[in-house]
């Protein structure tokens, strides 16, 4: 008899630290959950107001490309001669960003991404 109650005084006692491990793994369950979802929300707010800025420029330089095309070609007493003149200068200005900054582009961005998911 004396076995008997000593096991069940233990579970007794065992029960409640039991329950608060239980609690205390639903609790990290739910707070990693939100947040993973914080953090996706943070990324995806931040691709989305990049993501239009980036497309702002984009037509600003591409409207400006435009322009400048037209005015060489009014320059040079032909539209085409400027549109040339201006893909010419755009391709010069790719394979300088490939060729000497590639490297230097491709680590930052790897950074960028991540810190945002490390933050």
């Amino acid at each position: 008899m004396p076995n008997e109650e000593k096991n069940s005084e233990k579970l007794l006692c065992i029960e409640p630290l039991i329950e608060r491990v239980s609690d205390y793994s639903k609790t990290n369950y739910e707070l990693a959950k939100l947040k993973t979802i914080s953090k996706s929300a943070d990324i995806i707010a931040r691709i989305v107001s990049r993501g239009l800025v980036i497309a702002a420029s984009v037509m600003f330089i591409l409207i400006l490309s435009m322009g400048i095309s037209f005015l060489l070609g009014d320059f040079f007493k032909n539209i085409a001669y400027g549109f040339f003149c201006v893909a010419a200068f755009y391709c010069l200005v790719a394979l300088a960003l490939y060729f000497i900054f590639h490297q230097r582009i491709k680590t930052f961005f790897h950074n960028q991404v991540l810190e945002q998911f490390f933050k």
